[in-house]
């Protein structure tokens, strides 16, 4: 049986499914999921089950992700582990991510 991935989409379909999806849904969901909420902009279309795992271009596995966020997400579905990057805030102490 021939293993039949789904195409990624490019161009300007692509600029236009992004440029709706962060309409609707301009935060990062990762940031607003975590504790205490963050607010962070998207800037990542990503694709919440992969193609690579199965995953489809339908709108419903789409989500906005901010660059570190989609980052560290790529970087566990292939198996490695994040390093822990360390973020100053403005007060000059370290924040946590």
């Amino acid at each position: 049986m021939p293993n039949l991935k789904t195409a990624r989409i490019r161009g300007r379909h692509l600029q236009r499914i992004r440029a709706e999806h962060f309409r609707l849904h301009p935060l990062c969901v990762l940031c607003q999921s975590k504790v205490p909420p963050r607010v962070t902009v998207a800037v990542e279309l990503d694709h919440i089950v992969s193609l690579d795992h199965g995953g489809t271009n339908d709108p419903a596995n789409y989500q906005g992700l901010c660059t570190d966020c989609h980052s560290d997400k790529s970087i566990k579905e292939r198996g490695y582990k994040c390093k822990r990057k360390v973020t100053i805030g403005a007060d000059g102490w370290p924040v946590a991510r």
